[in-house]
């Protein structure tokens, strides 16, 4: 049950805003193809999205809504995590972590000629097992919160340094799905994460913290429709061309970010707690392992 209920949780925490959006997105590409260079509307396209499994597109493989395409990986990662709760803690962990790492071995041996197949063969599974680490680390005796906020500040400014020169500019598509994406985004992203979980939540931006945490799932789907926004926005009064490149990411992610909270906090938190009242009813407790914040 408590694995059946952690799947469940999981699902019901991800799919209502991935449906909103893929149907959002697909009705953008069925009445203005026009803004859409590459995809083409479907109900192929759309069934196999809302199932999350890519279609072919030109020479690649895409959903419709993009940027989910780790999330097709998230979900196949926590239906082996849910099946590994079937075993007690130590055995499951030891579990999850090698099935993790045989899939990446694949991933890195092996191609195939089906796409669908070829676009679960990668080295991403390296990033959930590395997730798997960080926790059994922070879970341990061993783990000590950084009560100086200076020497936290520090490491992720060293941090945000390292993941800004490990990444070539400009950035090949290619970066984002190949191999090579576990260095040049996987151990970057798993230092800045370790550095904001090794913060007290004592410390006076523990609230925002958190609230970035609760919308980052929100920010992860909807992100490319504030950059398009922004972009719109640009181009129409002449501002790209005077604002420092740097500058410009800077104040995109900020944007980002809290059209994000916005997003969870209107759309998302509403309809997840709607569900949960209708499916479970008022009393049901939440499992002991609920899903974490994407």
């Amino acid at each position: 049950e408590g694995a059946s209920l952690f799947f469940f949780f999981f699902f019901l925490r991800i799919y209502p805003m991935y449906f909103i959006l893929t149907a959002f997105t697909a009705a953008i590409i069925f009445s203005a193809p026009a803004l859409f260079h590459s995809l083409e509307y479907s109900n192929t396209l759309l069934l196999q999205s809302l199932l999350f499994l890519p279609s072919k597109v030109g020479v690649s493989t895409s959903l419709i809504l993009a940027v989910a395409w780790t999330l097709a990986f998230e979900v196949i990662f926590y239906f082996l995590f849910s099946l590994c709760l079937l075993f007690r803690r130590p055995t499951g962990l030891k579990l999850i972590v090698l099935l993790l790492l045989l899939w990446a071995v694949a991933g890195a041996l092996f191609t195939s000629e089906h796409y669908i197949i070829n676009f679960f063969l990668s080295t991403l599974p390296l990033e959930f097992t590395a997730g798997v680490f960080i926790c059994i680390y922070f879970k341990s005796k061993h783990y000590r919160p950084l009560y100086n906020s200076q020497v936290g500040a520090m490491f992720l400014i060293i941090t945000a340094l390292t993941f800004t020169l490990a990444i070539p500019f400009p950035v090949a598509d290619r970066l984002l799905t190949d191999n090579y994406r576990v260095i040049y985004y996987g151990l970057p992203a798993a230092a800045i994460f370790i550095c904001f979980l090794s913060f007290s939540p004592k410390l006076y931006f523990s609230k925002i913290i958190t609230a970035v945490g609760d919308a980052s799932y929100s920010t992860y789907l909807t992100h490319f429709l504030f950059l398009g926004a922004l972009k719109f926005a640009a181009n129409r009064f002449g501002l790209i061309e005077g604002i420092n490149i740097y500058v410009l990411i800077v104040f995109s992610c900020l944007f980002c970010t809290l059209g994000g909270i916005a997003t969870h906090r209107i759309i998302e938190a509403p309809i997840t707690h709607f569900l949960k009242r209708v499916l479970l009813g008022k009393k049901h407790k939440q499992p002991i392992f609920e899903p974490p914040r994407v």
